[in-house]
């Protein structure tokens, strides 16, 4: 026969779910542990479900048609009252906070009350009114065990909180001789758990006793765990009432576990008997609609005599696990293109690198970067950028096998793993389908754009000689061989090998070294001389940046400025070089003031016309060193003139209005669209280097530079001629009227203390010729 749930169970689940609520919502932290019962540790520790439990527990206190107030047992103060208290009494729920029990009470007199017994009490209500009530205590804990309620530290009284229930409902007429006290009745206890949302259990076990159990029989028969009872809300979680499992041949509650949770409940449950050990675990059980519902099981095995009985609560946490699920799929992948994001990624990958006691396994990693998708979300918008990632991403997904692994990186970046791929052959063939995959343009409004990857791969297994251990290092050398498609041009692919690591190392060493170079004022000044042709004098110098690294000595320009201007250095070392080239010129005034006048020709990069303050910072640099504009000129590339943009144009005009020269430099290599010159206040043209040394080897050469002369005379430009090494240069040049000419014939790029020969007028005019 089943027995009824006793009392002290019944007593003990609704103290251990106020506990729970207790806990989480007032802060007292652990409250009676020690025996190993299952207690809530700090707010710290709580997780996710545990603190939705924490919130269900908060509603029970809050929404029970039972008044109920925790109470301080020292002074029977209410430390907290629940709506239906204040309702039932007159009062706000808050403003019972801080009373005392007593103060409830219609008489003077302070009874003794005692735990777990029904007391029937007259008390007041606000406005004065008595109301006859039914009082229960129970206390928090349901063994003579304490703890620090008080919060006053070591020392402080021990105290253990009690749970008060008005139970208004279970009224009955007392006959005058039935005592004013008396032991809560079950139903009374019944009806507490049935307002508590979830459902309180008790399973009676028929199994054997733990052995050495000194209060198990030994002669227990095996038989699996029976429902001996389940609260009402049984019905709110599956749609069965309570009477349905527990009436006879009622439905045993074991068989709507899900299949592939069934083994892990069992063994919980075993563990729980055994071990005499709380259990706590989630899973499904199958609804009265069909549907998958989640619940949180705990509880703890007790023995009533002979008997263990195993008491707990199930809470719905369906709607927790849904959400606990979304925010896991949110965490883990892409929000634009659904697509798993990088660390999903690598989570994937650190699996599939793991060998399993085998071979390492085949892999491939693709990493894909959209060709020029800055300048589409520059030039037509971010709503545009992110349908072309989103179509991106379908085309890629439309290329892979079901067993590939597509994931977004973030920004223009995408990657693809391929597991056990036969070859590389299968590799490049894959890259080739997602290139062809990419022709087709995307139409956006009125706009097609063409869609293009750069794809760089890397490979383990297969005859791939390196063997990755972690995910993000194959990724690396994926990066890195992307890096090598890209500088091949658009929609290329490249595989990873060992030199690309090796220059991608000393590329980051570069990136390292220029950093230290910009705060330890490592870049020097060379100055090269221009010179008058026809009269051989100096006209004045053009300033160079020379890195004078402490180990490798004096490093050349065309090293590093190029990684300096994707590093966005390049402005830092540019102004370093205009301050220190100013600086010396008001130097060499000062101390030669007879020289002939002489200019300086500094370079502006690309990145000089993006700065607002390029005129003010010009005209500082100018003020502080006492020096005219006119004594500068200022060198522009065509690759900063291809923009035309308002604000370059409006720079250049203000800079020419001011007195600065400006000058076109290496002429004839870039676009050479004599646009510029009508565009533009250009005052000089620069032949580049690559046409004076060539000058005489090709006769169309030649032609090109006395082209270029007759048009800058024309136009009232000077020209100067880079790149002269000898006479015949010269000869030709001054045949074709060219006014100035620079280059090792004249003088290598020289520091500033060696120029004396050059702008001492007592030394001779032309100081290192020849």
């Amino acid at each position: 026969m089943v027995k009824p749930l006793p009392l002290i169970a019944a007593e003990q689940t609704f103290s251990r779910l106020i506990q729970q609520w207790l806990a989480a919502e007032i802060g007292l932290g652990k409250l009676g542990a020690d025996q190993g019962r299952a207690t809530p540790g700090s707010e710290e520790e709580l997780s996710f479900v545990e603190d939705a439990e924490a919130a269900l527990f908060r509603q029970v206190f809050v929404a029970a048609p039972v008044g109920m107030a925790i109470c301080d047992p020292g002074t029977y103060r209410m430390i907290t009252a629940n709506p239906a208290l204040g309702r039932l009494l007159g009062y706000e729920a808050t403003e019972l906070a801080q009373r005392t029990l007593f103060d409830l009470f219609m008489d003077d007199h302070h009874p003794p009350l005692p735990m777990g017994a029904v007391l029937e009490q007259r008390c007041r209500t606000q406005s004065r009114h008595p109301i006859q009530v039914h009082l229960v205590l129970v206390p928090l804990v349901d063994y003579p065990n304490t703890a620090n309620f008080s919060g006053q530290g070591p020392g402080a009284a021990s105290l253990i909180p009690l749970v008060l229930a008005i139970l208004e409902e279970d009224l009955q007429p007392q006959s005058a001789t039935q005592p004013a006290t008396q032991p809560a009745t079950e139903g009374q206890y019944h009806t507490l758990m049935n307002h508590l949302p979830g459902a309180v259990y008790r399973m009676q076990a028929r199994g054997k006793a733990l052995e050495g159990d000194q209060d198990a029989p030994d002669d227990a028969p095996d038989a699996p765990w029976e429902l001996a009872f389940i609260s009402d809300g049984i019905a709110d979680i599956l749609g069965f009432s309570a009477s349905t499992f527990t009436l006879p041949n009622g439905l045993d509650f074991a068989h709507l576990i899900h299949p592939e949770d069934q083994d892990r409940v069992r063994r919980a449950m075993e563990k729980a008997l055994d071990e005499r050990v709380p259990f706590r675990l989630t899973y499904r059980c199958l609804a009265r609609d069909g549907q998958d519902r989640w619940v949180l099981d705990q509880g703890q095995v007790h023995w009533d005599g002979l008997q263990p009985y195993l008491d707990g609560i199930l809470i719905d946490i369906t709607d927790l696990k849904t959400t606990e699920a979304q925010l896991a799929y949110r965490t883990c992948h892409d929000t634009l293109t659904g697509l798993p994001n990088r660390a999903l990624f690598f989570n994937h990958l650190d699996r599939a690198l793991q060998p399993g006691g085998g071979p390492y396994p085949a892999l491939a990693v693709l990493m894909l970067d959209i060709d020029n998708f800055k300048q589409v979300n520059d030039c037509i918008g971010h709503s545009v950028g992110d349908q072309l990632l989103i179509e991106v991403a379908s085309r890629l997904y439309g290329c892979l096998h079901p067993e590939d692994f597509l994931a977004r990186l973030g920004g223009d970046e995408f990657v693809v793993q391929v597991s056990a791929p036969a070859g590389l052959m299968e590799i490049t063939q894959l890259a080739e389908r997602i290139r062809q995959a990419m022709d087709p343009p995307l139409l956006v409004g009125d706009l097609s754009l063409t869609l293009s990857v750069s794809i760089g791969i890397a490979l383990q297994g297969q005859g791939a000689m390196v063997i990755y251990d972690q995910a993000q290092d194959m990724l690396r050398d994926a990066e890195i061989a992307m890096y090598r498609a890209k500088q091949q041009g658009r929609a290329q692919f490249a595989l990873y090998d060992t030199s690309m690591h090796q220059r991608a190392m000393a590329r980051l060493e570069m990136e390292t070294a220029l950093r230290n170079a910009c705060s330890r004022d490592e870049f020097v000044v060379y100055y090269q001389p221009i010179v008058h042709l026809e009269t051989n004098a100096l006209a004045g110098f053009e300033a160079l940046v020379r890195w004078q690294h402490p180990t490798r000595g004096l490093v050349s320009p065309d090293y590093f400025i190029p990684v300096a201007e994707e590093m966005g250095l390049i402005l830092a070392i540019d102004d370093r070089v205009i301050a220190l080239a100013c600086q010396h010129l008001a130097q060499w005034q000062r101390r030669w003031p007879t020289m002939p006048p002489i200019f300086l020709s500094l370079n502006l990069s690309t990145r000089h016309f993006t700065r607002p303050d390029l005129v003010a910072y010009l005209t500082q640099v100018l003020e502080a060193n006492g020096l005219q504009p006119h004594q500068i000129k200022l060198e522009v590339t065509e690759s900063a003139l291809m923009d035309k943009s308002d604000i370059t144009q409006h720079t250049l005009q203000t800079l020419s209005q001011m007195g600065f020269s400006l000058s076109l430099d290496d002429f004839g290599t870039g676009y050479s669209s004599l646009s510029y010159l009508h565009q533009y206040p250009m005052r000089t043209l620069k032949i580049d280097r690559s046409f004076i040394i060539n000058l005489h080897q090709h006769p169309e050469g030649g032609q090109i530079v006395g082209a270029i002369v007759a048009m800058a005379a024309s136009l009232n430009l000077d020209v100067v001629a880079e790149g002269i090494e000898t006479q015949a240069h010269i000869d030709y040049l001054k045949q074709l009227r060219c006014q100035y000419g620079q280059g090792y014939w004249f003088a290598k790029p020289l520091p500033a203390e060696a120029l004396e020969p050059w702008l001492n007028p007592a030394l001779s005019n032309t100081g290192g010729q020849g």
